[in-house]
């Protein structure tokens, strides 16, 4: 398991507990998420694309990086 964030409070409180959490910027124009192809077997992305410019541009990445399912969840 492995979180993903843009702030850097909220990536020191993943990180405080125990969950690896790296430093991400969804809106970044050059969006490539740091991790290989099919690197992970679940992919989550629960109430973040309605906060983001290029909404596509993430799902393509979060496909990118899944070897088994993507499961995105929007308010």
């Amino acid at each position: 398991m492995e979180g993903t964030e843009f702030d850097s409070t909220l990536i020191n409180n993943c990180l405080r507990v125990g969950i690896p959490c790296k430093n991400v910027d969804l809106n970044a124009s050059n969006l490539l998420l740091p991790y290989d192809n099919n690197q992970f077997d679940v992919v989550t992305c629960t109430e973040v694309l309605e906060h983001i410019k290029s909404p596509g541009k993430v799902v393509k990445e979060l496909i990118r990086v899944a070897k088994e399912l993507v499961l995105i969840t929007l308010l």
